[in-house]
């Protein structure tokens, strides 16, 4: 296990929620290391600690494989800058959202690429919905960046490298290409990588 403070991150290949977790680590500026899970260090470690579910985070003895707590758990462990309200309704609020946008919209990518005909229907419906929603606004649901865009942020880039956001998203475009254009964002995505799928 672990036994220095360095955040460590294993990884799924084309993994929106892997992209998520270290997205969010590097807002914060948290030190982490990255492990793609398909590398025989990765595949030891994971074997050794009893890991098969990633993204994965381990610092020191905690060993954490569950989505929502990793994002609860970075949030709290490196509470600056703050991307969760400080008021109790807020923070359920956007954790409301954040599961409801993960288990409805997030989860038609992999069937739309697949080419499941419903799913890509849906999924334009639903990137119809959140094109109104960031109309005129630099972040999503709030007036700060925020967990919502660090969840939003990698999936759109998804979507967008599966060649699933239309042009006529004329505001979901522009609010995804301001934050794909950031520092932290291009930090983590390099420019060579493929398409991918939740």
């Amino acid at each position: 296990m672990s036994t220095s403070n360095t955040l460590v991150i294993i990884t799924a290949p084309n993994c929106v929620r892997s992209n998520i977790v270290r997205y969010m680590a590097k807002v914060k500026g948290v030190e982490f290391v990255t492990l793609d899970s398909t590398s025989p260090a990765a595949t030891k470690l994971a074997k050794t600690l009893g890991v098969s579910e990633f993204p994965a985070i381990i610092e020191r003895a905690l060993i954490v494989t569950d989505f929502d707590l990793i994002l609860e758990f970075v949030e709290e462990r490196y509470p600056e800058p703050s991307l969760f309200p400080a008021e109790p309704t807020s923070r359920a609020m956007f954790r409301t959202t954040m599961r409801r946008l993960h288990a409805e919209t997030f989860a038609l990518l992999a069937p739309a690429v697949a080419g499941c005909t419903v799913s890509r229907e849906r999924l334009a419906s639903d990137l119809a919905a959140l094109d109104q929603m960031v109309y005129g606004s630099r972040h999503f649901a709030s007036n700060a960046f925020s967990c919502l865009d660090v969840n939003l942020v990698p999936f759109l880039f998804a979507v967008q490298e599966a060649g699933l956001l239309s042009e006529k998203l004329r505001s979901l475009r522009t609010y995804a290409a301001a934050h794909f254009d950031s520092t932290d964002f291009k930090a983590i995505i390099p420019a060579s990588e493929e398409s991918l799928a939740a």
